[in-house]
């Protein structure tokens, strides 16, 4: 089980929490220098002095062996810390390419919706084609939909029923706001303004954001990101974009929320309009 802390005992016994091996480090060369002091003296041809000698660079030696310990734990610790991290990023890549894919599904979805739409419009499906049942794919993507947006699938699965759920599922409709509905502004990660009227563009960029992401990826490793190597700078920038992109699709989904109250209030109107009306 790995720690975020590591815990040293120097040579007075007090327990440290330190965040470097420079303590360690310094201990051991200032050991190294007393041992070799005292090595002449070991190695004196007098008896009593070598002996003399004998009990200090024990003492010294059990604490030098102390310090190389350490100084193994730290490294062991060090490379697990990395190993962490590195794998905690490929964690959140995984979980980032499964909401692409969400979304690629979404973005299918919504033109096979409006292939449906264009197509009743045009003719190409007349008003009782559209009670037809929709053909297997359309019912595929519908139900994976389902699972994405945690709803329950249409029951019925006509043409106008699949057009119907999808446009009134807000998690899943990409169709434009409504006329006078103000836009959605967006700044890039160019900073760059976009008035957007659907997600898709911003999805769009997102998912190219994980795409960049998923190619650092490929070339990293816990040592490249333990030395901050330019990759690793790169993808932490990355997850940088990909937290404002969170927050972009937060603002989205206030911006929409927003509209449908307001939609709400308009309705109200137009019903007591309709009551005044009946009753005066």
């Amino acid at each position: 089980m790995t720690t975020n802390t590591f815990e040293w005992t120097d040579d007075c016994g007090i327990p440290h929490i330190i965040t470097s091996a420079a303590p360690i480090d310094a201990e051991l060369a200032a050991l190294a220098v007393k041992l070799r002091e005292l090595l002449p003296v070991l190695r004196s041809s007098d008896a009593a002095i070598s002996l003399q000698a004998f009990e200090p660079v024990q003492h010294l030696l059990k604490r030098y062996n102390q310090l190389c310990a350490d100084q193994q734990r730290w490294n062991q610790f060090v490379t697990d810390q990395n190993t962490t991290a590195y794998n905690a990023r490929v964690d959140a890549v995984g979980e980032l390419q499964t909401k692409v894919g969400q979304m690629r599904l979404i973005h299918q979805l919504n033109a096979t919706i409006k292939d449906i739409e264009n197509r009743a419009e045009t003719g190409a499906l007349s008003a009782a084609d559209m009670f037809d049942d929709v053909d297997s794919e359309t019912r595929g993507l519908i139900t994976e939909a389902a699972k994405i947006a945690d709803v329950p699938a249409p029951v019925e699965l006509s043409h106008r029923a699949a057009v119907d759920w999808v446009r009134t599922t807000s998690v899943l409709n990409r169709e434009d706001i409504p006329p006078g509905a103000p836009n959605f502004i967006w700044l890039d990660h160019q900073r760059i303004s976009h008035d957007l009227r659907n997600l898709t563009l911003l999805e769009c960029e997102f998912m190219d954001e994980v795409l960049f992401l998923k190619r650092c990826l490929s070339k990293l490793t816990p040592d490249l990101l333990a030395t901050k190597s330019d990759i690793a700078v790169h993808l932490d920038e990355g997850f940088a974009r990909i937290q404002k992109f969170s927050a972009d699709f937060a603002r989205w989904d206030h911006h929409i929320a927003a509209i449908d109250h307001r939609a709400r209030i308009e309705l109200a109107d137009i019903i007591e309009g309709g009551l005044d009306d009946k009753t005066n």
